[in-house]
């Protein structure tokens, strides 16, 4: 019994695509734009700091704490103010303040508004301890560069969150309750599998902390964050994180907090789906950074005239600031993200079967996000109606499946779905039949213009070439896509017996067949060499 494998070529094709880079900052502005009776500060002064700090970066998001959110004295409309006179100055004119609702401090962000568009804004409110605190999620999609012809893009939530501050029992009891808060949003309002970024003053010392075990170690495994620096640990007081601590630049002094750089208050923490990059959006290892932290200014203030990570001008701009250090990250976003998910290229050989023959299928399946979880061959012997089925075994970059030999003269129709993690369907082929004769699929009558030959495909170090009958003096020519010739080779082959040919020196990739035959009638097929 000759015995045929139906084999797909699944090809993930995101490499092909085009990237750009996100760049992400967090920063807690010491009461931007708001007076109190402890704390006054210039804001014209303070706003050409963050106008250096910020054309040193030009994050495409920033994301901020203590940002003034009740237009209250000195200025009006605190973020156009910041919008104007830090972000959209020197011919810079992209930059867009996302929206907030009315609150003491906010917690909000600007964007790049010609990579980003924002498609919602939901406001958090909740009531724990003393006064109502909002946290915001920011919804956005890539603004890529085929949008108005309808493809799909990439979209990633940001949130903004601080959580309480202080030591006391109550204070980390609050914080707890905070970060439970927010981690049931997330879980109710979005996939496990979503893009979500979290921007914040979390104020925890140490990562054991209940409020901190929320969010990276929740009951849900699916829905937790991870921190992009991999520094968890024992932060407060600890030089072996000095590099990743963020309050405070200075020692004492009016509004800021004294004491040195000796915590690690401020983060960006990132989904899985970010981290692992499988939903076209992906963390660039090693990015992370402290903006300022040299790591050399342990239980002191910011170095400001011999610091190693930045200028020197920077470096007392974030000293001036503010009495926390910003965080930065970069992701890599693809451009042109097409939500291609379709079965294409089905070949099948022969295209007519003996009672005791199996078909060989190549088919290329095409799924750019990677949201098809398994594949299924399905068969039957009348149009539309398939009553067997085979899960398709992964191995080697393929799937794989057997369709049993038909005992009887008929015709098999089959086609090919693809189910998501849900078990939806979410990709199928066209149907596909071919007869199964009464003698063996290799002497079975040919179409004209049907090839006389069946390969073994994809291969991997040796082609096998049965024939349908015997030729005197045919060449087989393998050569590559581009049109370069490797074998050019005259044969005289008995069909009782197929023809081996070695292809070990050959890389892997997509190449072409072809027989010329004594006529000089000339057959080619498509040929996959897979890796050893």
């Amino acid at each position: 019994m000759l015995r045929f494998v139906v084999i797909l070529f699944v090809g993930f094709v995101s490499d092909v695509f085009s990237q750009d880079t996100l760049k992400l900052m967090h920063y807690n502005m010491l009461f931007y734009g708001k007076d109190t009776d402890f704390c006054s500060q210039n804001i014209e002064t303070k706003t050409e700091h963050l106008k250096t700090i910020f054309q040193y970066i030009k994050p495409d998001v920033f994301a901020v704490n203590e940002l003034d959110g009740e237009n209250s004295y000195p200025v009006q409309d605190d973020e156009e103010y910041l919008l104007d006179n830090a972000l959209n100055t020197d011919g810079i004119d992209y930059y867009k303040a996302a929206p907030f609702n009315e609150t003491y401090l906010a917690n909000t962000l600007f964007y790049n508004s010609d990579k980003l568009v924002l498609d919602s804004h939901k406001p958090i409110r909740f009531h724990v301890g003393k006064y109502e605190k909002i946290f915001n999620a920011y919804t956005f999609y890539y603004r890529s560069d085929d949008l108005a012809e309808g493809s799909d893009t990439a979209f990633f939530t940001c949130f903004g969150v601080h959580l309480k501050s202080g030591r006391d029992d109550s204070d980390i009891k609050e914080r707890e309750e905070e970060t439970m808060i927010l981690m049931d949003f997330i879980k109710n309002n979005f996939d496990d599998d979503w893009n979500y970024f979290v921007f914040g003053d979390l104020n925890v010392y140490k990562a054991e902390e209940a409020a901190f075990q929320n969010l990276i170690n929740g009951d849900n495994f699916y829905y937790n964050l991870y921190d992009p620096a991999d520094a968890i640990g024992h932060w407060h007081d600890n030089g072996e994180f000095a590099e990743y601590h963020t309050q405070s630049t200075h020692t004492s002094g009016d509004c800021f907090a004294g004491g040195g750089m000796d915590d690690r208050f401020d983060f960006i923490l990132a989904s899985s789906s970010v981290m692992g990059g499988t939903h076209s959006i992906e963390y660039v290892e090693d990015s992370y950074k402290v903006l300022g932290q040299d790591g050399k200014c342990f239980n002191a203030a910011l170095d400001r005239t011999n610091n190693n990570s930045v200028p020197d001008s920077i470096a007392q701009a974030l000293y001036d600031f503010s009495d926390h250090l910003p965080v930065t990250l970069e992701a890599e976003i693809e451009k042109n993200l097409a939500d291609t998910k379709e079965v294409d290229s089905v070949n099948y050989y022969p295209e007519t079967a003996g009672v005791t023959d199996s078909v060989v299928v190549n088919a290329s399946i095409l799924d750019t996000q990677n949201r098809v979880e398994e594949v299924e061959l399905q068969w039957g012997y009348a149009n539309g109606d398939y009553e067997s089925s085979g899960s398709m075994r992964f191995s080697d970059g393929f799937y794989e499946a057997i369709i049993p030999p038909v005992d009887s003269h008929e015709k098999v129709y089959f086609k090919i779905n693809g189910f998501d993690k849900y078990s939806n369907i979410i990709l199928e082929s066209e149907e596909y039949a071919y007869e199964v004769a009464l003698n063996t699929g290799f002497v079975a009558r040919r179409q004209k213009n049907e090839a006389p030959f069946c390969i073994n495909n994809p291969v991997k170090d040796q082609l096998t070439i049965w024939f349908d009958e015997h030729f005197d003096n045919f060449t087989i020519q393998v050569g590559t896509i581009e049109g370069q010739k490797l074998i050019n080779e005259t044969y005289e082959h008995n069909p009782e017996n197929p023809l081996k040919i070695s292809l070990s020196d050959m890389e892997p990739g997509l190449y072409w067949l072809k027989m010329q035959i004594p006529d000089n009638s000339i057959y080619g097929k498509k040929l996959i060499l897979l890796n050893r």
